[in-house]
């Protein structure tokens, strides 16, 4: 795990650096002052009670994305054998990827980094406090490089504060 430490930066500057990196999904700890600071949860704008994740997000990201998806045909997260799915809404306009585990094959390595980017701002880092008492993260999931450049993302069991609802999901794999 990358340890980067922010000192008196804002919470806002942490996350556009976070975004910055190569591999923006990655999890990452921030030492804030006497306080340790968690930045290791992803998860969509917008998480409904389903096993579908929604997410809302900028014009030019959806006709990026939907374009990368319609040029190679498969976009790239996976479960085991089973497509995993988003749904993009932008308004009243609805996308939904299948995030096939075949795509590596299929899409060139520069194509899949700057997917893995592009999906990237299509979420929101969610910053997660030590202090249990006073939790500020959400349902979602925890990013863990992996060797070879992989990412793992492990969607956390914690309840949502926004929803009030608890999720459980897999782990799913991002291959770079």
């Amino acid at each position: 795990m990358k340890v980067i430490s922010f000192k008196s930066e804002s919470i806002e500057k942490r996350l556009v650096h976070l975004l910055s990196l190569n591999y923006p999904c990655e999890a990452a700890s921030a030492l804030v002052a006497n306080r340790k600071l968690e930045i290791t949860h992803v998860i969509p704008i917008n998480v409904e009670a389903s096993s579908v994740l929604h997410a809302v997000i900028p014009k030019g990201i959806v006709k990026t994305l939907k374009r990368l998806a319609d040029k190679h045909k498969v976009v790239g997260i996976a479960h085991s054998h089973t497509p995993l799915n988003i749904k993009v809404s932008l308004g009243s306009a609805k996308y939904e990827l299948k995030l096939l585990r075949t795509f590596a094959s299929k899409v060139d390595i520069n194509s899949l980094r700057n997917l893995c980017k592009i999906w990237s701002r299509a979420i929101s880092l969610i910053v997660s406090l030590s202090d249990r008492n006073n939790p500020v993260y959400y349902s979602g999931y925890i990013a863990t490089m992996l060797s070879g450049g992989n990412i793992r993302l492990r969607r956390t069991p914690v309840k949502s504060i926004i929803l009030g609802k608890t999720f459980e999901c897999d782990d799913v794999t991002l291959t770079l």
